[in-house]
């Protein structure tokens, strides 16, 4: 679920109080038919400062398609923010116990990173 080299830090992360959060996305690229899929996620920054992108994808993981990576992956120029709230009250767990890490990516089920990044974001920082 996260880069990181230990259950030790893996836990520190988790339980990492976050104090902002960004709704973001990017184009995957164009379909044949021309059309732009989007990637989304929810961009956390720590109490620490540092960065960290709570995202959904085909395959992400090795327990889990939701995944927690350093916000330092994400290539610049190509994500755009859609909405940006200070939060107050919640750690990492949080935003992923809302991305629906139990259940596997399906687009045809509803189950993707568009609808995981809604449900944490509702979840966690409310409705823009």
């Amino acid at each position: 679920m996260a880069d990181s080299p230990n259950k030790s830090s893996l836990n520190k992360l988790y339980n990492s109080q976050v104090t902002h959060a960004d709704h973001v996305k990017r184009p995957l690229g164009t379909t044949p038919s021309g059309s732009k899929p989007l990637h989304e996620g929810v961009k956390v920054t720590l109490k620490s400062g540092d960065q960290y992108l709570v995202h959904k994808g085909p395959n992400f993981g090795k327990s889990s398609d939701t995944m927690v990576t350093p916000a330092s992956n994400m290539k610049p120029g190509n994500w755009q923010t859609v909405a940006s709230s200070d939060v107050r009250g919640k750690t990492v767990n949080d935003f992923v116990k809302h991305a629906n890490p139990g259940t596997p990516y399906s687009l045809w089920k509803g189950d993707h990173c568009q609808a995981a990044a809604r449900n944490t974001w509702d979840k966690n920082v409310g409705r823009p």
